[in-house]
C-alpha cells in the first residue's frame, strides 16, 4: 500500500513538473513580447519628443510608423499626434503610440501616451 500511494505521489509531482515547463515557457515568451513592444513604444515617443514642437503637425490622423520583426514576431507601430484636450493648441499636444503584434493566434497591442508642452524662450 506505501508503494502504491508513493508511486501516485510521484506520479502528481511528474505530472506537475511537465505541465509546468511548457507553461512557463509560454509566460515567458509572452512577458517577452510585452517588454519589446513596451520598448518600441518608448523609442518612438522619444524619436518624436527630440522633434522641435513647432514641427509636429497635429490632427492628421494616425501616421503608420513601420514594422519591426524581433525573434519572429512582427511589431506595428503607428502614432497619432493630437491637440490635447482642455489646453491651447499652440502650447500642448498629445502623442498616442500603438504599438500591436500576434502573438499565439492572438492580436495584442499596447498604447503610450505623452503630453508635450512647448517652452517659451
Amino acid at each position: 500500500m506505501e508503494t502504491v500511494a508513493s508511486c501516485f505521489i510521484m506520479g502528481l509531482v511528474l505530472i506537475a513538473c511537465f505541465n509546468l515547463f511548457p507553461s512557463s515557457m509560454y509566460a515567458l515568451k509572452q512577458g517577452e513580447s510585452a517588454l519589446v513592444a513596451e520598448q518600441e513604444a518608448q523609442t518612438w515617443l522619444e524619436v518624436y519628443r527630440n522633434e522641435k514642437f513647432d514641427t509636429l503637425q497635429a490632427n492628421l490622423g494616425i501616421h503608420n510608423l513601420g514594422t519591426n520583426i524581433v525573434n519572429g514576431i512582427t511589431y506595428t507601430s503607428a502614432i497619432d499626434i493630437q491637440d490635447a484636450p482642455g489646453t491651447r493648441s499652440d502650447l500642448v499636444k498629445q502623442l498616442r503610440v500603438t504599438i500591436s503584434w500576434r502573438f499565439q493566434s492572438k492580436d495584442r497591442s499596447l498604447v503610450r501616451e505623452c503630453w508635450l508642452s512647448r517652452v517659451r524662450p
